[in-house]
């Protein structure tokens, strides 16, 4: 580009709107940050045969409308527009705005953080930019003046020899990114043509939220639910999917979330990875690739380390970015590259910032979230959608059916055979473990039970039975509404082992022992009999029994351990 291409119109707008660089929120060319150079191309600003972006005002502020832009002809602005009624999207859209130089009012002037050009036209800034609104008003008086009356200031020599300097950088500038918006809003228009409308991404997150609530009604904890109240409403274990045929639990645990913190969390990444995807694989292809992952990361959690309790959608999330990473390699070609480099940037970020964190603390179930990412990323593989999309057709429906049944076969296949080898490795210590969270609870309740008879047995010999305490009713009442609620929770352990299952037999003993004991010291209380008491099956007799098969719960526990070779050189289980 020549000098004589340099046209002092252009310098004159370039000189004239230097002066508002000093202002932070504005950014003039061709030093345009990252994000003004996003919002420039995606923008849809049609240019005039020589027309160029010169200046951009930018601010973090949620209360200004922005950003402004200003070209050598004119301002643009953007405002929040609100979607119609009955809109296939129903999110808030920026909409814009322009006035030539040559169009403003010549009463523009700055009104507080706004600068109104005249006929109902205002312009929002940064609110806390006063005297930005001042010098842009000016600036544009100015200009305004220019170009209706040819009267132009004079520009300083030495300025307008850096500016001409600067112009033809400006323009090249500004021509990439016309071109970038342009495959923007190509991308973004064969992206909606797709698939205009999500539905399983909105059916997904329902699903999850209806199944936290009704396990809310249900009386479990909203915020951190127990290993049993989860286990009961279908979470993920390997000793139940393994060895108690239970495989419904793989993709039930992905709709089941460790408390309301748990399910914001997951939700939200969801909400924000999941619309985009689905229209990129079309809402079937969507749903097979998403259960498939999150049942891929479930039979990870269960065939690696411990057998243990796990929940969450999470696994089929990091599936949803592994589709991704394969849409990125098998249509690199059809993404414009403006797209392309930043969501690969982002999706890997997010891949490796997870997995590292994960690494560093226990509770997160690191094989959940690389079993759902290699699931996600081989399911996305096999789904691949054609790019741009193809117009539905019968033929095309059929295809995706196929697609998703073969996949969804193929699942079930590894699943089968991931169960089988993980019930070879299953060892003693998962066993007793599984079933020691079990009965923890149980225990609890029966040791409290043990130290409640033992105080009313000191109150009968002590007061020889003559003064009862005015509350010994409601205790007992109390102990033996435990006593039974005990039993029934007995009955629901599980375990595969018959020894295992013999000890749990031996404390439902016990607990029946106590219960009968808690029915004698009742009819001694209110006949004050000391058969009652002292006789057989009187309160003593049954405390007795229950001692006994106390003790013998110990030494099977000891020697249950000690021939598994479960215990340390101290012989300590």
């Amino acid at each position: 580009m020549t000098s004589e291409d340099i046209s002092p119109w252009d310098v004159l707008v370039l000189a004239t709107l230097a002066p508002l660089g000093a202002f932070r929120p504005v950014h003039l060319t061709p030093n345009l940050g990252p994000a003004e150079l996003g919002v420039a191309a995606s923008a849809p600003i049609p240019r005039a045969p020589g027309e160029f972006l010169v200046a951009a005002i930018s601010d973090s502020s949620e209360a200004a409308a922005i950003p402004v832009l200003l070209t050598t002809r004119r301002i643009i602005w953007f405002e929040r527009i609100a979607p119609a009624t009955g809109a296939v999207d129903r999110r808030p859209t920026l909409g814009g705005r322009a006035a030539d130089f040559s169009d403003v009012g010549p009463e523009a002037a700055a009104v507080g953080s706004t600068v109104d050009l005249g006929a109902g036209r205002v312009v929002p800034l940064p609110p806390d930019q006063p005297r930005l609104a001042e010098a842009l008003a000016e600036a544009i008086r100015t200009l305004r003046h220019a170009a209706t009356t040819g009267e132009a200031p004079a520009v300083a020599p030495a300025l307008a020899a850096r500016i001409a300097a600067a112009i033809p950088r400006a323009r090249a500038l500004d021509a990439r990114l016309a071109d970038v918006g342009a495959e923007r809003s190509r991308f973004r228009q064969e992206l909606m043509a797709g698939s205009p409308r999500v539905y399983a991404t909105p059916a997904i997150v329902a699903a999850c939220v209806a199944v936290w609530g009704a396990m809310t009604l249900a009386g479990v904890a909203p915020g951190q639910p127990t290993s049993e109240d989860l286990l009961a409403w279908g979470a993920n274990n390997a000793l139940r999917v393994a060895l108690g045929g239970e495989a419904w639990r793989l993709p039930a645990s992905v709709f089941l979330h460790g408390g309301i913190l748990h399910l914001a969390v997951n939700m939200w990444a969801l909400a924000v990875l999941g619309p985009l995807v689905e229209r990129l694989y079309g809402t079937a292809r969507f749903a097979t690739l998403y259960m498939v992952a999150g049942v891929g990361g479930a039979m990870a959690s269960s065939a690696i380390g411990p057998a243990r309790v796990s929940v969450g959608a999470s696994g089929a999330i990091f599936g949803v970015l592994g589709a991704i990473l394969s849409f990125l390699i098998i249509h690199r070609h059809a993404i414009p590259p403006s797209i392309l480099k930043p969501l690969r940037s982002q999706t890997l970020t997010f891949v490796v910032f997870n997995v590292a964190f994960g690494a560093i603390v226990p509770a997160i179930d690191q094989a959940a979230h690389l079993g759902g990412l290699a699931a996600g990323f081989l399911a996305g593989l096999a789904l691949w959608p054609p790019w741009p999309p193809l117009r539905t057709s019968a033929a095309a429906r059929a295809r995706t059916v196929v697609a998703c049944a073969a996949v969804a076969a193929a699942t079930v296949v590894a699943c089968a055979w991931a169960i089988d080898r993980r019930a070879e490795t299953i060892s003693p210590a998962d066993l007793f473990r599984d079933f020691a969270l079990q009965i923890a609870p149980i225990e609890d309740v029966q040791d409290d039970t043990a130290k409640g008879l033992m105080d009313i047995a000191r109150e009968f010999a002590q007061t020889d039975g003559r003064t009862i305490k005015a509350d010994l009713a409601a205790r007992l009442d109390d102990q033996e509404r435990e006593g039974r609620a005990n039993l029934e929770a007995l009955k629901a352990v599980w375990t595969p082992d018959p020894k295992l299952r013999a000890f749990a037999d031996l404390m439902a003993d016990f607990q029946r022992e106590q219960i009968a004991a808690v029915e004698a010291a009742r009819r001694y209380a209110r006949a004050g009999d000391r058969h009652d008491l002292e006789g057989d099956g009187g309160f003593t007799s049954h405390v007795q029994a229950a001692a006994r098969i106390r003790a013998s719960t110990g030494g099977f526990q000891e020697s249950y351990l000690r021939d598994r070779g479960m215990t340390d050189e101290d012989d300590e289980p």
